[in-house]
């Protein structure tokens, strides 16, 4: 077979030009370890399928004796435990399929054989976590304290359609510079935690220079509707190497909650520096 002929096996072009690219394999020597590993899941499932019948009644007996035990009272089994056995046949699947994509899908980020696939599943690592943490890291700089709790969903937003926009409109260009996609996306997660957590110094701010007022709370709620425990945060009005800031939305910590820490003379606001400035009440 011609090397045209495996270039066309191996990706299929749609009718808008976008190209898929099938070739998944991963660079060595992690590619040593996970083509026997592949080969021995896809044995494995052909085996389930060939041997469906018996495969099934094993689980269903074993579902049975999973029912049985959890329902014996002398074992006094908790409750969280007994609706997980009785939620097995949904959980243990969903558990299994994102113990192997999740690997699966962070081995293809850094250590895809095809640049090309490389860099795709960057574009997705960036907008699926390397964009909610920058968001978040960035909650807590002056700009978006002086906006208030719109600012980190408005720059996630920006963020997350940004992203996408400059990777098709500068494809071309990015997929000749592809091999870097590994060393770059490295240097921005350092870069990030760098911001994050450590910064260049810190500076303190006493509570002469800074005043609380209009506090609220807020109980966010889950997705199935229970309330957590409540959010206060508070306007703060800061003077500082004098220029004055306002923070509509400061969020308080828990010690403020306390008339202890109300009245505690080790309050204050922190301030880390970075390549951007980060405003914390300690």
């Amino acid at each position: 077979m011609s090397d045209a002929k495996i270039r066309e096996l191996a990706s299929a072009e749609s009718k808008d030009g976008v190209q898929v690219n099938a070739d998944l394999s991963l660079l060595p020597p992690l590619s040593y370890l996970s083509q026997p590993f592949n080969r021995g899941l896809r044995l494995v499932f052909s085996l389930m399928w060939r041997f469906r019948w018996l495969t099934l009644t094993l689980l269903g007996f074993a579902y049975l004796a999973g029912i049985v035990v959890i329902n014996i009272p002398m074992l006094d089994i908790p409750s969280d435990t007994s609706a997980l056995v009785v939620m097995s046949p949904m959980i243990i699947p969903l558990w299994l399929l994102a113990a192997y994509l999740l690997p699966a899908f962070l081995l293809l980020t850094f250590f895809a054989r095809n640049p090309k696939t490389r860099l795709g599943f960057t574009l997705l690592f960036s907008n699926m976590v390397l964009v909610p943490i920058l968001s978040y890291l960035f909650s807590d700089t002056r700009l978006l304290l002086i906006v208030g709790d719109n600012g980190f969903i408005a720059l996630f937003i920006a963020l997350f359609l940004a992203v996408p926009w400059l990777y098709f409109r500068y494809r071309d260009r990015l997929e000749r510079h592809a091999h870097w996609s590994t060393p770059a996306l490295l240097l921005v997660m350092a870069l990030l935690y760098w911001e994050g957590a450590i910064g260049f110094s810190t500076t303190q701010v006493t509570q002469e220079q800074y005043t609380l007022s209009g506090c609220k709370s807020e109980r966010p709620v889950n997705k199935h509707g229970v309330k957590g425990d409540p959010v206060w945060s508070c306007r703060l009005d800061l003077s500082l190497n004098g220029f004055e800031y306002s923070f509509p939305d400061m969020r308080l910590p828990d010690i403020y909650l306390s008339k202890e820490g109300r009245d505690s003379p080790e309050r204050h606001l922190e301030i880390r520096h970075g390549l951007f400035d980060h405003f914390t009440l300690r």
